[in-house]
């Protein structure tokens, strides 16, 4: 239910006009270039794809292909749908999924229409099989039509041989592979045979044979074994697999092998890739780690690629040294053995050097810290300059003559107005200088969205018919130096690799904190868009008038430009709250990484210089109505929090063994 729940949702959104651009931007999927492989006469984004199983429809389908997949398989398909006569059974503690041992799809008109209809952007494959129990006479049928119906429509067909009779001999074998490649619509589409994994050694020989002599494309090492008349799979098979993958490959140097079963973790897969594998494919995996399994191998394979971690040693079972380059690899025709060099690295400093936009942008966030500074200077002093008081026609004594906490409310405005000044200027410094700097392609669009929103908030104050000359100068000042970071855009993006091989306990209480800062983030943008709409409509809300003691009449009756003083600072206020907001959420969604400490630090650094002041001032000036800080307190909670799950994963950068395996 939570799969399908998923799997509809972001197909929905998918459909919808930049709705994949929000699947991207939620997810950041879209895997390192360096990882790409060139396949089946297509460039694969990326060696990691969806396995068969899920039953999927053209909704789901469509959402899966912007999961960081590079390609995706749909079936078993049979002629006739075929219903499951048990349950599916999910095991946490051994991370298995038991099926009942059948085919169980929708059948052939369900198949058809949904690759009718399908917007996947991936190469899409198809797996074929047969009803169980069948003669081998309606077996060739069956495969027959199925492979007249949809051949033309896939850029690949697996012939799957789970379901096989052990009655058949290897000459009905044959004739039903040779029965496939002859009713293809289309000769160049390619056909590959899927083997169970706990296939034994003479059967595994007979049809590989048979898969050479019919000259298919390669073969798939399914996941999946046999167990009182179910199909499990998860983790422990994948010692079997892995196995079979490396009988295959002795038995079929040159062909093409996609290997599945049991990867749950990016260890997994870059165990697969050295045993011999050219690509993988996921199952259970998403069950038990979730939808950004894919991109996490991605980026495994994009460190190990540039040399920042091994994966063939992280892998256990893998050979020494590094994971040897495959066939249509960014490593184009280098040597088993060597990694091609990722563009940013020591292989092209010249690139590096050349860029300088990332200055830029520092530059914004080191002019708001000494902003921040002089505004925190101005609210614990004077609270209001000398042209706010020829604006107003009023000084501080006839401020304190109209409201005693007129003045003090002012101050409150102005603190948190700093207080999350001071936030967003280190944000942005260490965005800029941390990930920018290393041209990492998240980091230019988190600061450049948040910057624009920042920077249109300025507009804002036009409604008040108030020039804040401040608040003029400032953004005079800094607008050259966004823009010199906006327009100076590298010329070619680094590919983001982590070290995070293993579902360790400190990356499943890293997920957590992770959620809280994005909350967080999304809770900030959410409250600086409501201050922003209070401040242009009513200016108050009931609990600003409560400890004022007075209503928005009178303070008007003192001077006509009161209120849009007020008002453009609650504006302010709110606008540059929402940029904030949106840049944590950012930084959580994409720089989450293993051994990101300079992320950790400025979490907690930009966080207590909001979080400390906005706390301080109210207590201050005796402004503590808990419904009014209710959602600060949770806020600064939620942030410990999420400092405290996130820390060991941040903050280590070595690599971490699992505490336990079942290998």
């Amino acid at each position: 239910m939570a799969r399908d729940l998923t799997l509809r949702v972001t197909g929905t959104l998918s459909r919808l006009p930049l709705g994949t651009a929000l699947i991207e931007f939620l997810g950041h999927m879209e895997p390192p270039p360096i990882v790409s492989r060139t396949w089946l006469q297509r460039q694969l984004i990326s060696p990691v794809g969806l396995g068969a199983g899920l039953n999927l429809d053209e909704h789901s389908l469509d959402a899966i292909s912007h999961f960081g997949f590079g390609f995706v398989e749909l079936g078993p398909i049979t002629v006739k749908p075929i219903g499951a006569d048990g349950d599916i059974i999910r095991n946490a503690s051994s991370e298995t999924i038991s099926y009942p041992d059948k085919p169980i799809n929708l059948g052939i008109e369900f198949a058809r229409k949904v690759l009718q209809n399908t917007r996947c952007v991936v190469p899409l494959g198809v797996r074929i099989s047969h009803t169980p129990g069948s003669s081998i006479v309606e077996a060739l049928e069956e495969y027959r039509v199925l492979a007249i119906e949809l051949s033309g429509r896939a850029h690949y067909i697996v012939i799957d041989s789970r379901w096989w009779s052990n009655d058949w001999d290897a000459e009905s074998v044959r004739s039903i592979v040779q029965s496939v490649m002859k009713a293809r619509q289309k000769e160049a589409v390619p056909v590959l045979i899927s083997i169970c994994g706990d296939c034994d050694p003479q059967t595994l020989s007979s049809y590989v044979k048979v898969a050479t002599e019919a000259d298919t494309t390669g073969v798939i090492v399914s996941g999946g074994m046999r167990e009182k008349a179910t199909l499990t799979f998860g983790r422990p098979t994948l010692k079997k697999c892995l196995d079979t993958v490396r009988r295959v490959r002795e038995m079929l140097p040159e062909a093409t092998i996609i290997g599945s079963g049991g990867i749950v973790e990016p260890a997994d897969a870059l165990a697969y890739l050295a045993a011999g594998a050219s690509l993988v494919q996921l199952h259970s995996g998403l069950v038990y780690s979730g939808p950004g399994l894919a991109n996490r191998i991605n980026q495994a394979l994009a460190s190990s690629a540039s040399g920042t971690a091994s994966g063939a040693s992280a892998a256990g079972s893998a050979k020494a040294g590094k994971t040897p380059a495959l066939p249509g690899s960014a490593a184009g025709s280098a040597e088993a053995g060597e990694t091609p060099a990722l563009p940013g690295s020591a292989a092209e400093p010249a690139q590096t050097a050349s860029f300088t936009g990332w200055m830029g942008f520092a530059g914004v966030g080191l002019g708001l810290i000494v902003v921040a500074m002089v505004c925190f200077a101005v609210a614990l002093s004077t609270i209001i300059l000398p042209y706010d008081e020829a604006f107003l026609g009023l000084n501080h004594v006839g401020l304190r003559g109209c409201n005693p906490h007129l003045l003090p409310f002012m101050s409150h405005d102005r603190i948190t107005f700093a207080g999350v000044t001071l936030s967003t200027g280190i944000l942005y410094f260490m965005a800029a200088f941390c990930a920018l700097r290393r041209r990492e392609k998240w980091a230019y669009r988190a600061i450049l969205w948040s910057a624009t929103l920042g920077f249109a908030s300025f507009l804002l104050c036009l409604g008040f018919h108030y020039f804040d000359l401040l608040h003029g100068v400032v953004c005079v000042i800094l607008l050259p130096f966004f823009l010199w970071g906006a327009c100076a855009k590298p010329r070619t993006w680094a590919s983001v690799g982590s070290t995070n091989l293993y579902n360790t306990a400190s990356w499943k209480r890293a997920l957590w904190g992770q959620l809280l800062f994005v909350s967080i983030g999304l809770g900030l943008m959410l409250a600086g868009l409501t201050i922003s709409f209070v401040g242009t409509s009513t200016v108050f809300v009931h609990e600003d008038l409560d400890f004022m003691q007075t209503t928005a009449e009178h303070i008007r009756s003192c001077s006509a430009h009161l209120m849009p003083v007020i008002a453009h600072d609650r504006a302010g206020f709110g606008g540059g709250l929402a940029c904030n907001g949106l840049l944590v959420m950012t930084l959580a969604l994409h720089g989450f990484n293993r051994g990101s400490r300079w992320l950790w630090w400025t979490y907690l650094t930009s966080g207590l210089s909001g979080f400390v002041p906005v706390l301080l001032i109210h207590w201050a000036i005796g402004y503590t109505t808990f419904i009014h800080l209710f959602p600060a307190y949770l806020a600064f909670i939620w942030f410990l929090s999420g400092l405290l799950l996130s820390r060991d994963y941040l903050c280590n950068r070595e690599p971490e063994q699992p505490e336990s395996s079942v290998r």
